[in-house]
């Protein structure tokens, strides 16, 4: 979105962001206020460049993370996703040790000609 500074003929001087189609729409000081100029300029990104780990290229912006994932057989993470398998992921890393221990004591039984 432009920043347009605006100037007073007291002397007051403003500073308004303004999407193009209202910056017409000055301030009031002592009456309208004019506009001088746009100085600068407000760029949004959507994503931040990355390096894909699928494909070892840059990406940048929304567009081609949504291309690279199809490109790697991959999907976008529904809402709540993430959050969900962090909460989960204690669950899950207690029921792979019990299983390890079930089969390493399993292989030990029959090591030792006690399994069925």
């Amino acid at each position: 979105m432009p920043v347009y500074e605006y100037f007073c003929d007291c002397g007051k001087r403003e500073t308004a962001y303004r999407t193009v189609a209202t910056r017409g729409d000055s301030p009031i000081c002592h009456g309208p206020m004019t506009r001088q100029e746009v100085n600068r300029t407000f760029v949004s990104v959507d994503y931040p460049a990355y390096v894909s780990p699928a494909t070892g290229k840059v990406i940048e912006g929304k567009r081609q993370h949504i291309e690279d994932l199809k490109r790697s057989g991959c999907r976008i993470k529904e809402p709540g996703e993430t959050r969900d398998f962090a909460k989960n992921a204690s669950k899950i890393h207690e029921a792979n040790i019990n299983q390890a221990v079930d089969q390493a004591v399993d292989a030990a039984a029959r090591d030792l000609g006690m399994g069925c």
